[in-house]
């Protein structure tokens, strides 16, 4: 297979599984909602307004330290659904395909020319496995089950994130992930997020609750 022919399949497997993803109407206008934030040791309560993944006010107690976590969490949860169009992200690299394409994980498809090294896994028309580098460090992100919700459309639920030092060949962390959703009238709004942490600190757990979502 030649080389543009393999980036002309390799674009086409890739922008089907990014249209079965769920995401928001380009005419979202975001939503605001009460949150609880748990660790082991403590409970957080405040509230949320989203316009957008880089418009987000959060009101709640406690020290940047500790609203690190939920920060970044609550951006990540909302720039995974937010409207993106694929000619603005994937869609821009060059991209081929690894021959097996029954391997157990997926048809794996890399990016040629992409700075974080990407390489994406698909099976059954959907992203199952996302793996990204930067210098020493890299991530990879295996999506365990999904659920089907209006248009065929998929939702993560379950899914896992573990970071390697490259250099040191040496896996650094692993998060574990159960995200929940609830319907708020045409959409499908967060409604909690568990994170279960392993590293050389051991094991630790936080959850988000999202509840009273009013749309904006």
């Amino acid at each position: 297979m030649s080389q543009t022919r393999m980036n002309i399949e390799a674009h086409q497997i890739l922008h089907n599984a990014h249209n079965c993803a769920y995401r928001y109407p380009a005419d979202f206008r975001g939503f605001k909602a009460r949150i609880t934030y748990h660790t082991d040791e403590k409970t957080h309560d405040g509230s949320v307004t989203i316009h957008s993944p880089k418009d987000i006010t959060i009101e709640i107690e406690g020290t940047e330290a500790e609203l690190k976590l939920p920060q970044h969490e609550i951006a990540s949860l909302c720039g995974h659904r937010w409207y993106a169009p694929y000619h603005e992200g994937d869609g821009r690299f060059t991209l081929s395909l690894n021959e097996n394409a029954d391997h157990l994980l997926g048809q794996l498809i890399v990016f040629q020319d992409d700075p974080f090294r990407s390489s994406y896994r698909i099976k059954d028309g959907s992203v199952v496995q996302i793996n990204r580098q930067m210098g020493t460090n890299k991530f990879t992100i295996d999506v365990l089950s999904h659920i089907s919700v209006e248009g065929n459309k998929k939702l993560p639920t379950h899914f896992t994130v573990a970071f390697w030092n490259t250099e040191e060949k040496r896996l650094m962390r692993t998060l574990v992930y159960t995200d929940r959703y609830v319907p708020v009238a045409d959409y499908h709004l967060p409604a909690s997020r568990r994170i279960v942490i392993y590293d050389d600190e051991g094991v630790n757990a936080h959850s988000i609750t999202f509840s009273a979502h009013e749309l904006l």
